[in-house]
């Protein structure tokens, strides 16, 4: 199986870079380890810790995945917060004209986000993440946390 794998992977490969040599190739969920070479972004799929991010994010980004509860522009807005502090590049569903959804699994024919409001936080975003926040953000390593004494310990019952 692995090696019918490898040979699919190869020939998508030379399919995608023979029209664009500059493609970045991408799979849904975490690529396996011995995968991380062939996938330079991934779609982050995760509700809790990003444990993958962090041990991988020198070899492959990831991206915001879906979560189909995208139903408000406050629900948006912090999708785009939740990509921000878990360290992922944001995305979004885009529909005709190339207006911002709230999600892909939803109908074409309800309300879209406040689409002015929605660039100008992507906006501040990207800068932050790129700007003051990069070395930490995208080129940062996850760290052993550091050992902590002298807590003290209330039981609140």
């Amino acid at each position: 199986m692995s090696t019918d794998f490898d040979g699919l992977l190869k020939a998508d490969v030379e399919a995608a870079r023979s029209a664009d040599s500059t493609v970045a190739m991408s799979c849904e969920g975490a690529p396996p380890e011995i995968y991380l070479q062939d996938f330079q972004i991934w779609d982050a799929r995760i509700r809790t810790c990003p444990l993958y991010s962090f041990l991988y994010h020198e070899y492959a980004n990831g991206h915001e995945g879906f979560y189909t509860n995208r139903v408000n522009d406050e629900a948006l807005r912090l999708s785009v917060g939740r990509a921000l502090v878990t360290g992922y590049m944001m995305n979004f569903t885009l529909r005709n004209k190339g207006l911002i959804e709230y999600d892909w699994d939803q109908p074409w024919t309800r309300a879209i986000p406040d689409q002015s409001a929605i660039r100008d936080w992507a906006k501040r975003v990207n800068q932050f993440r790129s700007g003051v926040a990069r070395d930490y953000l995208v080129y940062g390593r996850m760290l052993r946390p550091w050992k902590v004494s002298n807590v003290t310990e209330h039981d609140l019952g």
